[in-house]
């Protein structure tokens, strides 16, 4: 039996329609998927560079970074000069103990410091030069909140540095403990977050060098799937140091540096970021930069 030629245009037209949409439908789904992994990596990437802030691991999820930041800073004090030298060297380490509780774990594994008075007048020279291990610190932090629409999340952490520096260039030579609260609220495509805090410090040999109080807030924004801003002001006030109980005049200090830094999502696990700064006061570091390595398992 011959088929019309009209039959044939129809079967022919059918078998089209029907792989058209199927490769549609293939193509439909392809894209859904690459929006999805997207969607991810933006996730990804947004709590890379607010790790610092919030929570962002869950139960036994884990990230290692390895960090290499160079410091500079010079003052002057009547005809003294100071010039300080710091190249820090850290393993750092977070890990979700459950949802919602979080372990850091800091260790300054190499610390080379270098310090020199120049006596203008006297036209003499001393100086001190310093390396190794650093004051190793760790935090835990709980999210008390998690963020709605009318609400940040809030973040109680609380946090402890050793001595294991020494009473040298790399370390204060004394214990810390503090605490402090953190908020972080997400405006698209914006992240906006502040954190205050408090750090008393540990008496040594009679000798206290002043408790801190501690602010930090800044932004942050991903400027695609893999790349993200942020900005943020950090300062403190260090008390008067005492010795016996006696307040020493002119040691309360503040501190305060502006830091910007670029996240770079390189893969799924590895990310790079840059990182720079600028000093705000006479006490801070004129300036830092360097690059951090997280890497998440």
């Amino acid at each position: 039996m011959r088929c019309h030629p009209r039959q044939w245009r129809s079967v022919f037209l059918c078998v089209g329609f029907i792989l058209l949409v199927h490769v549609m439908s293939v193509w439909a789904q392809s894209l859904e998927g690459d929006r999805r992994e997207e969607a991810a990596e933006f996730q990804e990437s947004r709590d890379l560079f607010l790790r610092q802030e919030k929570i962002v691991f869950g139960q036994g999820e884990l990230l290692l970074e390895f960090s290499s930041l160079y410091s500079s800073n010079e003052s002057q004090f009547v005809n003294l000069e100071l010039k300080s030298r710091t190249w820090d060297n850290s393993l750092n380490l977070q890990y979700g103990l459950l949802d919602g509780l979080q372990l850091g774990l800091q260790v300054p594994v190499f610390v080379n410091a270098l310090q020199e008075a120049n006596d203008l007048v006297g036209m003499t020279s001393v100086r001190d030069e310093d390396r190794g291990i650093g004051d190793v610190s760790g935090d835990l932090r709980y999210q008390v909140l998690g963020e709605a629409s009318g609400r940040p999340d809030v973040i109680l952490d609380v946090n402890v540095k050793s001595r294991t520096g020494g009473q040298s260039l790399r370390g204060s030579g004394h214990w810390n403990v503090g605490g402090g609260l953190t908020f972080v609220k997400t405006l698209d495509p914006a992240v906006i977050f502040a954190r205050v805090g408090y750090t008393e410090t540990v008496k040594r040999k009679g000798f206290n060098p002043g408790n801190i109080v501690e602010y930090r807030f800044g932004v942050g924004f991903s400027l695609n799937d893999r790349v993200s801003l942020n900005a943020q002001l950090s300062g403190a006030f260090l008390g008067r140091s005492r010795q016996r109980g006696t307040q020493m005049l002119r040691s309360s200090r503040e501190v305060a540096t502006l830091l910007l830094a670029t996240t770079i999502l390189l893969d799924r696990h590895f990310s790079i970021e840059p990182v720079i700064g600028a000093g705000l006061t006479d006490e801070s570091n004129d300036f830092t930069f360097g690059l951090r390595f997280p890497y998440r398992f």
